[in-house]
């Protein structure tokens, strides 16, 4: 046989044989470091366990949760649930979108009182918190008129004598209206350009009553309005849709016991211009507003009154 040349021999072939050849003698000796060819060996920096080392993370895995320490910060506390629970806050939230929907349809509301007896001990309290009040033409007076004026408070006049007058028809009507001209020429007062009397219809009334008491308005008109003065009317719901239906007042308005005929439903429609509510010292918390708005509160001024919302101040003096 004809010995090889060694230039038919493969360098890379040779080198790996001595790779092979290297190892098999570290083994024999019971180096157990060595690794296999071209691998780094145990203890080095390079070198990777495959047992004690974990599998590596992928995207989706979820990080890893660190444990607190002492020096971190407290995890922020839960908000406390709002005072009433969340039912209350949704009620208020709806409370201040009904009153945002009024204002947008009819204006602000103003707040007033009626009162039966002399306002000016009470006019630092009045005026603090109230727009205008109700005084009753038989008690007062060009000097009460000119304090509660010069307070910045709007002052209106009821009427009123007895309370079945309004049950008398159209004399009655007449009647009251030229007691009633007599009474503010005492006084010394004149109409604005819109202001209004308000008589009042100051019992509930039966449907079969109804229109007496239409006739009993329509007689206080056939006086007062060629004197310079509109007509409102102090009366139960159902009175007033019918003299809101007949064209006989300006103004009406709704009487503080909601029982009366038709009267609740008829604060629903929105249609009064003023609303008057239960007297003060009866309210529950002092809280009342007419059907569908959120409660107001009521001050104490330091005597009773009835507490009132009006949708304009057209009909003050």
């Amino acid at each position: 046989m004809t010995p090889s040349d060694p230039r038919d021999t493969d360098p890379n072939q040779q080198q790996a044989e001595d790779l092979n050849q290297q190892e098999a003698e570290a083994l024999a000796q019971g180096d157990t470091t060595a690794g296999a060819a071209g691998l780094p060996a145990e203890g080095t920096a390079d070198f990777v366990d495959p047992i004690n080392t974990p599998p590596p993370t992928t995207e989706d895995s979820p990080p890893p949760q660190s444990e607190p320490t002492p020096d971190s910060p407290p995890a922020p506390a839960e908000e406390p649930p709002p005072p009433g629970g969340v039912l209350s806050t949704v009620s208020e939230a709806a409370s201040e979108v009904r009153q945002e929907v009024h204002d947008f349809l009819h204006g602000p509301l103003h707040l007033g009182l009626d009162i039966d007896e002399d306002v000016r001990p009470f006019l630092p309290a009045i005026a603090g918190h109230f727009d205008f009040i109700l005084r009753y033409s038989k008690n007062y007076s060009l000097e009460e008129h000119a304090a509660v004026s010069g307070a910045g408070v709007h002052a209106g006049l009821i009427y009123e004598a007895q309370a079945n007058d309004v049950l008398g028809s159209f004399t009655a009507g007449v009647r009251s209206a030229h007691h009633f001209l007599q009474q503010v020429d005492l006084i010394g007062l004149r109409p604005g350009t819109r202001s209004a009397v308000f008589p009042a219809c100051d019992i509930d009334l039966t449907s079969s009553q109804l229109s007496a008491g239409l006739d009993y308005y329509k007689g206080w008109r056939s006086v007062v309005v060629g004197e310079g003065w509109l007509l409102g009317a102090y009366a139960p719901g159902a009175l007033l849709e019918l003299l809101t239906l007949n064209d006989t007042i300006d103004y009406p308005w709704s009487v503080g016991a909601k029982g009366w005929n038709n009267t609740h439903a008829y604060d629903l429609t929105g249609k009064w211009v003023i609303n008057q509510g239960p007297p003060r010292s009866i309210l529950v918390g002092g809280k009342w507003a007419p059907a569908s708005l959120p409660a107001i509160e009521w001050p104490d001024i330091g005597a009773d009154y009835d507490p009132n919302v009006a949708q304009t101040l057209d009909w003050a003096l």
